[in-house]
């Protein structure tokens, strides 16, 4: 069987990337038991304290209110804007991209702030019960 002058790159790539994958298993081990270990603590604390599951939920249905006001505002405004004045209608519609991406911040990082505050008594209080 003969390859293609293409195929000798794509095999010698295709080879490689296993390689340098386990090469980096293997290098950072201990690395990575340490992401598994907090993974199986994320989701310890994810059943014991549902409400996290609720702050997600409540955190992603806001952003996509948001962002869906957003989309009718912005269409609203250019539909106005646009035949009086074209750089008018792109600067606000500019302005009003950043108003949104501000307010969808604060959002994400308000229910981002009370997980960390759910985690972290709860983490407090396994290490109470640990000392009894």
């Amino acid at each position: 069987m003969i390859l293609a002058p293409i195929a000798i790159p794509l095999l010698i790539f295709f080879l490689l990337i296993p390689i340098v994958y386990l090469v980096i298993v293997i290098w950072k081990y201990e690395r990575l038991k340490l992401a598994g270990e907090f993974v199986s603590l994320s989701a310890k604390v994810i059943l014991d304290e549902k409400e996290i599951l609720l702050i997600s939920l409540l955190s992603g249905l806001f952003v996509f209110v948001t962002m869906i006001f957003d989309l009718l505002m912005v269409i609203y405004l250019w539909g106005i804007l646009f035949y009086s004045d074209p750089l008018i209608a792109y600067t606000v519609a500019f302005l009003v991209f950043l108003a949104s991406a501000w307010v969808i911040y604060s959002i994400s990082f308000y229910f981002d702030g009370a997980i960390i505050a759910i985690v972290d008594d709860w983490y407090r209080i396994q290490i109470k019960m640990l000392l009894i």
